[in-house]
């Protein structure tokens, strides 16, 4: 640990946790008293055109709720 208090994460374990520069991670202390860092969730925002426009007429929350119901009952 630097006079910083900055940790260094090893290559190889950044690499393989698609880790770089400016990626947000959390750091937790367990109960065991270990501490656990993992790499921060996506914004739900982040995820906004992922899947490309919708191809069809929109829909109301009625009809969404019809399909899943319908559906259930399969």
């Amino acid at each position: 640990m630097s006079t910083k208090g900055q940790l260094t994460i090893p290559q190889a374990i950044r690499e393989r946790h698609g880790l770089s520069q400016g990626v947000p991670v959390t750091v937790e202390e367990a109960d065991d008293g270990s501490i656990v860092i993992r790499k921060a969730p996506k914004p739900a925002a982040r995820l906004a055109g992922m899947f490309g426009l919708w191809p069809g007429a929109p829909v109301s929350l009625d009809e969404m709720d019809q399909a899943v119901a319908g559906g259930a009952a399969r």
